[in-house]
């Protein structure tokens, strides 16, 4: 019986000893070497090919592992909903082995690549990409966090409907550029295209007659994103009505549909008239001598006659000039004069009195219920007793109606809330009660659609979140819009100012980590003469969208911005919109956290900077402390 143990044992050890003898064959440094250490995976060194994706797209990750001996014979693979290192819960993708290998290093410091699919059954959301090597001894890494990635299965969206364009009628030949919009979940785009056709409506059949990818992002972000699209039209194009479109591909892959943004018309250019031939000459005879000295004397009479013409000339425009000189001296001081006057009637006038809000018996407004849905035909109010309510897609304030928002009234609004008012809308909250409006949307309201007699009023009311007050809606819009002693806090995107029919005040608000305003208007378009005023606003810190006020049409005015508070500077906080002629702002007597206007300069964007800026901003007499009557702070916390 010892015996055959001992047969046994000797077997063994033939065997283990053979291992050992093809192990260091196989690794003949590292297999003879003691391993004591685990072998550890870089967690900051991981990259991944792509960041958003759509299921079943192809993906690589590289990583580094050292060890103290040799590594790795393996790599293990997961994908999993839940991050953090050693963390292997809600896993939805494993594999052992696979495309494993070194890309570059060696056994004791090396640079690893594994490839994988993302799984077809995976939803919307950020998925964890953690591997686990596996050494020559057999000894495991921790299980590391490496990359992530984002599942994105939404199309991005063309907003239809959306273009901007400088004016409707263009030549062949013409160049222009134009803005439009896409929202997308993730990130857009990789892809853009914009296209002129015959014909309208979404996806059409057959080819374009012109395309260009010439776009690029011009304001807001990859998930809202203002694009802006260079055009220069073939000289051949043919005349008549042409449809913009446009289609867009995302960083997933997936594409918009081809939407209308509007359309164009293309016109002859009006024809150069043709110069009139001058006639031939008839031959003429040689003169005689008394005949050339005749001539020569009636010439130097003729200089003569024509130079005290030119003198008596320049003394009567001499005399225009200073007379002109004069009554506009005497225009501009009866102008201080009036300013004045009416700076002191606005100081002793009540809000009360200027509020034609005031003679309107709201009692007899009906009530609207606690979810809002579709048109307000006929006088409506909100009520706190109802309040929170709701606004779950967009709601339509009809021409002719009026709609009042007592105050402590809350509205929360979901992704596709908005209040489209054609009629009139007044949010008159107290400084006791504001009225408050929350939600993560693209905008607030618009005024798409509306007339002259349209207005959006607000008084002590907050925003927080969402993408503007009042974005482009990409078509026509009249309302005047009014914002009065109100907080904007983490509102993102530009508000729209697009020809109001009647005065726009800015007044008394405190706005903090959001966009600006984008302004043009014409103030003599009507009976009498508009104006826009941004005045007495607390603006702390630099805008969302790279300003704070921006002009781009000021026609037979300029759009005052005076006694706000810019703090937290320098930042650009006013500017003419590059490349528009008639965009004027003035902005004396602001306070700015200094009176060098050297430093303030450096805040303001006009042709001081860059010929492309057509005006010139006045910022002179910068006030040395902040106006008595603009904000301190926050309203609300």
């Amino acid at each position: 019986m010892n015996q055959l143990r001992l047969n046994n044992l000797k077997k063994s050890l033939s065997i283990f000893t053979g291992f050992l003898i093809l192990l260091s064959v196989l690794n003949p440094i590292k297999a003879l070497a003691a391993d004591i250490e685990l072998p550890v995976i870089d967690p900051s060194s991981g990259i991944i090919s792509k960041s958003i994706v759509a299921p079943n797209t192809a993906l690589t990750v590289t990583y580094r592992i050292t060890d103290d001996v040799g590594c790795c014979s393996t790599s293990l693979i997961g994908v999993f909903k839940d991050p953090g290192s050693n963390v292997n819960t809600n896993q939805v993708y494993y594999e052992i082995g696979g495309s494993h290998q070194r890309i570059s290093g060696s056994p004791t410091d090396g640079r690893y690549q594994v490839n994988f699919v993302a799984p077809s059954n995976l939803d919307s959301g950020t998925y964890y990409v953690k591997v686990q090597g596996i050494d020559n001894f057999g000894r495991y890494t921790y299980l590391q966090q490496v990359a992530s990635f984002v599942i994105d299965k939404e199309l991005p969206i063309m907003v239809a409907n959306s273009g901007l364009f400088p004016k409707s009628t263009f030549n062949p030949g013409e160049s222009f550029n134009f803005t439009y919009r896409i929202t997308d979940n993730a990130g857009c785009c990789i892809y853009n295209v914009v296209s002129l056709w015959r014909v309208s409506g979404k996806n059409p059949s057959g080819s374009a007659e012109y395309q260009t990818s010439n776009t690029s992002l011009f304001s807001g972000s990859q998930t809202n994103g203002t694009y802006q699209a260079s055009i220069q039209l073939p000289s051949s194009i043919a005349l008549g009505t042409w449809y913009v479109k446009a289609q867009a591909r995302d960083t997933a892959t997936w594409y918009t549909h081809v939407e209308d943004l509007g359309s164009i018309s293309i016109v002859s250019p009006t024809p150069t008239p043709s110069p009139t031939p001058s006639p031939t000459p008839s031959p003429t005879r040689t003169l005689s001598a008394a005949e050339v000295a005749e001539a020569k004397r009636l010439q130097d009479l003729i200089e003569s006659l024509k130079a005290i013409e030119i003198a008596n000339e320049a003394a009567k425009k001499a005399q225009e000039n200073a007379a002109k000189a004069e009554a506009q001296r005497l225009a501009k001081e009866a102008a201080e004069k009036a300013k004045k006057a009416k700076s002191k009637n606005m100081t002793d006038a009540s809000e009360a009195n200027l509020d034609p809000w005031n003679s309107i018996d709201v009692t007899k407004f009906k009530i609207l219920p606690k979810r809002i849905r579709g048109i307000i035909k006929e006088d409506s109010r909100l009520v706190v007793e109802n309040s929170p309510y709701l606004v779950s897609s967009r709601i339509d304030i009809a021409a002719g109606a009026d709609v009042y928002i007592e105050p402590g009234v809350e509205i929360k609004l979901t992704s596709s809330g908005t209040f489209r008012v054609k009629g009139r809308l007044k949010i008159a909250g107290s400084p006791e009660n504001f009225v408050k409006l929350t939600g993560k949307i693209n905008s607030y309201f618009s005024v798409q659609g509306s007339s002259a007699a349209s207005e959006i009023d607000i008084n002590y009311a907050s925003f927080n979140g969402g993408g503007a007050l009042m974005a482009p809606s990409g078509n026509a819009g009249y309302a005047a819009f009014n914002l009065r002693n109100s907080q904007v806090f983490n509102v993102k995107n530009y508000s729209y100012i697009w020809y109001p029919g009647s005065s726009s005040y800015i007044e008394g608000n405190v706005f903090k980590s959001s966009g600006g305003f984008s302004i043009g208007f014409n103030a003599s378009d009507g009976e009498s003469k508009k104006e826009i005023v941004v005045k007495n606003n607390l603006f702390i810190g630099k805008s969302t969208t790279g300003y704070w006020v921006e002009v781009w049409a000021s026609y037979g005015s300029e759009v005052l911005v005076t006694k706000n508070s810019f703090l937290r500077g320098p930042y650009t906080a006013l500017r003419i919109r590059e490349g528009h002629d008639n965009a004027f702002m003035s902005a004396y007597e602001n306070y700015w956290g200094t009176t060098n206007l050297a430093v303030i300069g450096r805040m303001i964007l006009d042709n001081e900077d860059d010929g492309d800026y057509e005006a010139e901003i006045d910022y002179s007499n910068p006030l040395s402390v902040a106006d008595p009557k603009t904000p301190t702070g926050l309203f609300l916390s």
